[in-house]
């Protein structure tokens, strides 16, 4: 394991690694490649940190036997039963799965041992676009437009699978290297059957709708009025309501009363068509029931006029040119669009204490959904 040791992980990170592929049973889940039946995580060097969330770590590994590179998602059980996520948890691999779409990232392998699940993807190498924006600060209308629709799309073919995505965000959009963006982590994703509504309280305060704060219910309209938030802070640099300060409680009162203001472009610099302003304040309604998209869904939201200079057909078939491409070297391992703050991580990845370890030995069988 030398070659992991030289700057690609810290030693505590690849001892860690080490100590985990002995422990215990490894059963493969899920694999994309149907001939492939069996992999572990001795299939995989670790190689960097590209990621972190609630639940565990992301990591850039690389596969033993053919030298491929993937973005492996670590997901501790222990914390999954501490936030009684296991349902949600289930959801996002069944969607990774599923997810068959240029505009999503998909699921390539599933497998567990006895303390972590391992969620195994494609390797999206041009970063997220939260890095992007906060480069260039704002995006030009057009290159905004063209990620607005790629994201519609891939939310459209969610909705039409009874899914509501609930975490959109720049943070949650990779970018490929073909310059073209796809929705990624489905952790607050649901199943919602016709006329059914969700109650949980989710998501990013500075993306939330209003019917998601005032906790009487919502459905798939709250991903159209997210799409409405991101494509403001990307022309704009900022969401709409966002205040600067850390409180939470006046930018959700600005979120359910005061009306979108739209920068003035000879003031602000900042230059908007109508029909981007339009766009904007149809899918920031207030009101789901009169929000662009509550109605027709998918269709709605690509046949308003903002969308008219773009063909739909080009765009689903990557055969649009984008304004924009990530830069990136002929290094498979080109991580430098991703944080440096993940990418430059040195934490510490103990061993789960034994505490820990039997609590979840008591109740794996909860994780016996993930085997189907």
């Amino acid at each position: 394991m030398s070659q992991q040791s030289a700057g690609y992980g810290s030693f505590d990170e690849i001892q860690q690694w080490n100590q985990e592929l002995g422990k215990g049973r490894s059963d493969t889940l899920f694999a994309k490649n149907k001939n492939e039946k069996k992999v572990d995580l001795k299939d995989f060097i670790i190689k960097k940190v590209i990621g972190k969330g609630s639940f565990g770590k992301v990591f850039l590994v690389q596969k033993a036997n053919d030298g491929k590179v993937y973005a492996m998602k670590s997901l501790r059980k222990d914390v999954i039963l501490d936030f009684d996520q296991i349902e949600s948890t289930l959801l996002e691999k069944e969607i990774l799965q599923k997810a068959d779409h240029p505009f999503l990232v998909g699921m390539e392998y599933v497998f567990q041992t006895e303390q972590k699940i391992f969620f195994v993807m494609k390797f999206v190498r041009g970063g997220e676009l939260f890095m992007h924006l906060r480069k260039s600060r704002q995006f030009s209308e057009s290159r905004a437009k063209f990620y607005s629709m790629c994201v519609a799309i891939a939310l459209g073919h969610l909705h039409g699978k009874k899914i509501i995505y609930r975490d959109l965000k720049p943070e949650n959009i990779l970018m490929g290297e073909d310059g073209y963006p796809c929705l990624t982590d489905f952790g607050l994703a649901k199943i919602l059957d016709a006329n059914e509504q969700a109650y949980s309280f989710c998501g990013t305060p500075e993306y939330l709708a209003p019917e998601i704060l005032e906790e009487k219910g919502h459905a798939f309209p709250v991903d159209w009025w997210a799409l409405g938030i991101l494509t403001y802070e990307m022309i704009v640099g900022f969401p709409p309501f966002y205040t600067g300060s850390q409180n939470n409680q006046r930018m959700y009162d600005l979120i359910k009363t005061k009306p979108v203001f739209f920068p003035e472009a000879k003031k602000h610099g900042i230059a908007m068509t109508e029909e981007c302003k339009d766009f904007i304040n149809k899918c920031l309604s207030k009101s789901a029931t009169g929000r662009l998209g509550t109605k027709g869904d998918i269709e709605e939201i690509l046949g308003h006029p903002w969308f008219n200079s773009l063909n739909v057909d080009e765009v689903l078939g990557k055969k649009y040119v984008p304004d924009f491409k990530p830069k990136l070297s002929t290094d498979v391992m080109d991580v430098s669009n991703f944080d440096k703050m993940f990418t430059s991580d040195e934490a510490v990845h103990s061993v789960l204490p034994v505490s820990t370890q039997k609590k979840i030995l008591k109740v794996n069988e909860k994780f016996k959904g993930f085997d189907a």
